[in-house]
């Protein structure tokens, strides 16, 4: 039961991956809280007057900062639950795009999570983001 519901979750990242594109519980190399901290802070909505919008953006980041404790504890199902839920919330969150890609790893969701970071840290030029990102698909031999 509990693989079905994690690989459902994949699922729904790949078609929230699609829909945000169209319209190892380790970190990766050279990326940690800090790291993500100030991809977070230099992540700034189109609307900054709509404050609906920050508010969602900012539950957003809530749920990758605790899919990044639940990744640390040991607890890689949790964590990718707490990025789905963040992506939900914000179609526009690389920052927990790239937290589920570098979770799920070298699988197809895992590079297609990474592909819609570096897409969107591209989008907010946030040039930071796009590098961590697009070195993380090469290492992988996979490409933009």
């Amino acid at each position: 039961m509990s693989k079905q519901i994690f690989i459902s979750g994949l699922t729904l990242l790949s078609v929230l991956f699609a829909t945000a594109t169209s319209g190892s519980a380790e970190l990766a190399p050279g990326v940690n809280t800090l790291t993500i901290k100030r991809i977070e802070e230099s992540k700034t909505p189109s609307r900054t007057n709509n404050r609906q919008f920050a508010n969602a953006s900012e539950r957003s980041m809530a749920y990758v900062r605790q899919g990044l404790a639940a990744q640390r504890a040991g607890n890689d199902r949790l964590a990718l639950e707490y990025y789905y839920r963040a992506v939900k919330l914000d179609r526009t969150n690389a920052v927990a795009f790239m937290a589920a890609g570098n979770l799920l790893g070298d699988t197809d969701e895992g590079i297609s999570c990474m592909k819609a970071a570096a897409l969107l840290f591209q989008r907010q030029e946030n040039q930071e983001g796009y590098e961590m990102a697009t070195n993380w698909l090469a290492e992988r031999g996979a490409s933009e």
